[in-house]
């Protein structure tokens, strides 16, 4: 996931920007994806790049000892925390066993 944070502020400050899964192929999900930390001036933006594991996509699926991507759709989330969410997104992803 690619956005951009921008200090509308008059002073400099840090920001941590953090990405959450909120659903699952139809599955509610709150589960951290990734943050990154970033200081910016008065007016300044920034572009940040989070790529998640997949495994934090999946469920263990311990009939076959491997983690595993249900199809369907996934709402990802960006905020400052899991309470305060500012912007949310879908994708549909195929199904996919990971590891193998």
């Amino acid at each position: 996931m690619t956005f951009t944070v921008t200090n509308t502020g008059s002073r400099e400050g840090d920001d941590v920007p953090q990405v959450y899964l909120t659903e699952a192929a139809g599955e509610r999900r709150m589960r951290l994806l990734g943050f990154e930390r970033v200081s910016l001036r008065p007016g300044e933006s920034a572009r940040i790049s989070l790529t998640a594991d997949p495994r934090l996509l999946a469920r263990f699926q311990s009939s076959s000892g491997h983690w595993r991507i249900e199809a369907g759709a996934y709402c990802v989330a960006l905020g400052r925390s899991a309470s305060e969410l500012a912007l949310c997104a879908e994708t549909t992803l195929v199904a996919r066993e990971l590891g193998r």
